[in-house]
């Protein structure tokens, strides 16, 4: 369990992967729709939001499965789902108060508005996983001691 401790850093690591890869790619080749970075055209633009939404849904599932040691594949779909239902949530959210409340998209308060129910989804979705790894990892060792 002590590996536990290390999920937070798992978690900004694969966080800042995902982001690297999706703005790497944004900004070199994504400039067609972005106008930042390499203009490669619509497909160049396309090419980049798909590599960088599966960085951003994989990386940080992918290392934090690292940390937890078993059930990796579960691990990275309750982390997909929880993005997914965030997304779902969130990202209405965030064209309401960039359109209604004129904050304007991208903006850091569309964002602020859109993001706090997005994360508290995700958060919720993989907590409820996560709670049930540390009791059958607790099973094991309980049943390991007998």
């Amino acid at each position: 369990m002590a590996r536990v401790a290390w999920l937070a850093p798992a978690t900004a690591a694969g966080w800042a992967a995902g982001g690297v890869v999706a703005g790497g790619l944004s900004g070199a080749i994504g400039g067609a729709v972005t106008n930042v970075g390499g203009d490669f055209g619509t497909w160049g633009f396309a090419a980049a939001a798909i590599v960088g939404v599966v960085a951003i849904v994989l990386l940080p599932g992918a290392l934090q499965s690292l940390v937890l040691g078993r059930d990796a594949r579960v691990w990275i779909a309750a982390h997909a789902a929880g993005l997914a239902a965030g997304w779902a949530v969130g990202a209405p959210m965030i064209l309401l108060a960039g359109n209604v409340l004129g904050l304007g998209l991208p903006s850091a308060g569309a964002w602020a508005i859109g993001g706090l129910p997005m994360g508290l989804l995700s958060g919720a979705i993989t907590w409820s996983r996560l709670i049930r790894l540390v009791e059958a990892r607790q099973a094991d060792i309980r049943t390991a001691a007998r």
